[in-house]
């Protein structure tokens, strides 16, 4: 399972599938926060 925003997210994969999406999920979040805080933490992304 995943934390996602208030809710939750179970993946359903082989582990070394599961491992590359998490490794996805976890870029993507860190890309957004790289971004929203350039915009001067606003969250409008």
């Amino acid at each position: 399972m995943v934390s996602v925003e208030g809710g939750m997210v179970v993946l359903t994969a082989c582990p070394e599938h599961q491992s590359q999406i998490l490794q996805r999920f976890d870029t993507g979040l860190e890309t957004h926060q790289q971004l929203t805080a350039s915009l001067g933490g606003s969250d409008a992304v």
